[in-house]
């Protein structure tokens, strides 16, 4: 009976120690880590709002085995999946505000749901990120594994990968910023014009095509004659960015004769999809496969060369955001 009564008094004296203390934890686990970093917000911005690109830097990546995607690559939706002892786990951006913070919903193993944000604060030595982790920590177990287990093991976690983000990114400039408006199929006419054609790689580009407008305009100037818009480029062959062959062109109000490799025009009148861009030059491609994507989705054939307008003159308006390229392909 004594030795009965003893192990009662023991097992009362665990089940003490089991329950009393989480009464006075709390109900939910809270973590947070902060990291000045040296790239600016738009740099880091884009590697945490895009989820493939955590692998080069997430703590945790070497254990997402079977790793997937779906959704959108950047931004609210996007998601993604990898196997967890024999169940899916998966985390899905919920919010995102550019260069300020995103959301995600952390799932593990289908069951245990985990809240995550980062934080970019610009600075004047770079920007703050601040990373944070909330659950719920339930009565009495998962009180005591988030306090012993959680808090401390996540935190670790944390601050590595802040360290490794802040070394994968300290030497990124951010990428030119641009806007991509709403594809469109429009009727367009034939213009005349005067046009050169050239050949170069795509690093050399802006400079050939520089000269090339320059000595349009003085052949223009030098026979008197008249600009009807503005300077457009049509586009014969892009096999890849080593080789683009393309002509530089400039409408005109009345038929010119041209001389040496200048040479008079007419462009393609009929149909084209168009779309509107808004940026850096360096950044038409991200238009150019929207365009391209709209095409192919729209099950439209193509029907010539594609050509791109160049709106606004970058001699007058300095801030590369609101140079306005507009791009067209001819379709039937």
């Amino acid at each position: 009976m004594k030795a009965v009564k003893i192990i009662v008094i023991v097992l009362v004296v665990i089940l003490a120690i089991v329950l009393i203390p989480p009464i006075f934890m709390k109900g939910y686990v809270k973590i947070e880590r902060s990291l000045v970093m040296k790239a600016q917000p738009e740099v880091i911005f884009e590697q945490v709002n895009c989820l493939q690109n955590w692998k080069s830097w997430n703590p945790w990546g070497e254990y997402a085995v079977n790793e997937r995607f779906e959704g959108p690559e950047c931004g609210v939706g996007a998601k993604s999946m990898w196997d967890d002892e024999g169940s899916t786990s998966s985390q899905t951006i919920t919010e995102s505000a550019e260069y300020e913070y995103i959301k995600t919903e952390l799932l593990f193993m289908g069951t245990e749901t985990v809240w995550t944000s980062f934080k970019f604060e610009p600075l004047t030595e770079g920007t703050k990120v601040t990373w944070d982790f909330k659950a719920e920590a339930r009565y009495p177990i998962g009180r005591w594994i988030s306090t012993l287990f959680i808090v401390p093991e996540v935190g670790k976690s944390y601050e590595k990968g802040l360290a490794t983000l802040n070394d994968f990114t300290k030497d990124m400039v951010p990428m030119p910023k641009y806007k991509t408006g709403d594809v469109t199929v429009t009727e367009v006419t034939s213009q005349m014009a005067v046009g050169i054609k050239v050949e170069s790689g795509i690093q050399d580009m802006g400079f050939i095509m520089g000269q090339t407008y320059g000595k349009l305009m003085d052949f223009i100037g030098a026979k008197g004659a008249q600009m009807a818009g503005t300077p457009f480029a049509i586009y014969y062959q892009w096999e890849d960015t080593s080789r683009f062959v393309y002509e530089c062109a400039v409408p005109v109000v009345y038929k010119v004769k041209g001389e040496g490799d200048i040479r008079f025009i007419n462009t393609y009148q009929g149909k084209a999809a168009s779309v509107e861009h808004w940026g850096d030059y360096s950044t038409t491609g991200n238009s150019w496969e929207k365009l391209m994507k709209y095409i192919s989705n729209n099950n439209l054939e193509k029907n010539g060369d594609p050509w791109e307008v160049y709106i606004t003159d970058p001699g007058s308006e300095p801030n590369p955001e609101k140079w306005l390229t507009v791009l067209y392909f001819p379709v039937k």
